[in-house]
């Protein structure tokens, strides 16, 4: 990643530089913008127009981003602090994206203004998560209480089958289909990973 404000000419992005640059409005001056290295296109970026706020820093900004070559420009519905704007660069900087979904964002398209799907509320996606977990668990447990039905007939036609090798395999699939994708899924939470 790279960085360029409006009066430093571009460098190698770094959590310090980043740091610093949010902070020093005479460094930085009215804009930021830090660019994927292989993509230009792709980018974060902050302007804060001093005119607009009476003549001098209020210690808020603009923020954008845009997604790529040919992707649509997104910009916040809200300015935004310099606190969030420290932990936006630097999230991007080390290539997590989530932050996107703790903001509003807007983007023209074709003369209004459009919802983007990297808005929606962090608290959506986890429910959208949860949801899509239970529901592959369901199947999952379904599918192999089919599969072990038609194993026991293949395996025992005649014979009653022992009742505690049906709880041992219950307890298994239960564990293996329902408790480790969700103990798998709070720990991606817990590193921010969704």
């Amino acid at each position: 990643m790279k960085i360029e404000t409006e009066n430093m000419k571009e460098q190698v992005a770094t959590e310090e530089l980043v740091r610093e640059l949010v902070r020093d409005d005479a460094r930085r001056g009215e804009y930021m913008i830090m660019m994927d290295d292989a993509d230009e296109e792709r980018f974060v970026q902050i302007a804060c127009d001093y005119e607009d706020v009476g003549g001098k820093s209020d210690g808020c900004f603009d923020l954008e981003y845009q997604e790529g070559t040919g992707g649509r420009l997104f910009h916040c519905k809200r300015r935004v602090s310099a606190d969030e704007v420290e932990s936006v660069f630097l999230d991007e900087l080390a290539g997590r994206i989530e932050w996107r979904g703790d903001f509003d964002w807007e983007t023209e398209c074709g003369g209004g203004s459009v919802p983007s799907i990297t808005g929606v509320p962090s608290f959506v996606k986890v429910l959208f998560y949860v949801v899509a977990a239970i529901a592959i668990s369901i199947f999952a447990v379904v599918l192999s209480m089919l599969i072990f039905e038609a194993v026991k007939d293949a395996l025992q036609p005649e014979e009653k089958w022992d009742k505690w090798v049906t709880v041992a395999f219950w307890v298994a699939a239960t564990y293996a289909f329902v408790v480790e994708p969700v103990i798998l899924f709070v720990k991606r939470l817990k590193s921010r990973d969704v």
